[in-house]
């Protein structure tokens, strides 16, 4: 049985995907990507391979922290302005 909840969270989840998949056909997505992969090379050639995984999994956990907060921080922001307008009336 699907509840509200349930089709709520889906919802969040198909437009944060949605905006995500806008991004990433920006120009600017490009080139974080390309800045990205020159770090990755960088840090390959710089330094040896122990230090090249432990990198490596630091920057996961930073990425995976980030991609929290920003789920987290565009769901409030959804919440908060379904609750303006509720208060402006505009929604019952």
């Amino acid at each position: 049985m699907t509840t509200f909840h349930d089709e709520w969270d889906e919802y969040l989840s198909n437009l944060q995907n949605r905006a995500s998949q806008t991004f990433r056909q920006g120009g600017s997505y490009k080139l974080l990507r390309e800045k990205l992969e020159r770090a990755e090379s960088d840090c390959r050639i710089n330094f040896p391979r122990d230090d090249h995984a432990y990198i490596e999994a630091w920057v996961d956990a930073v990425l995976h922290i980030g991609s929290e907060e920003g789920s987290f921080l565009y769901e409030q922001a959804f919440r908060d302005c379904v609750s303006l307008l509720k208060a402006l009336r505009v929604l019952a």
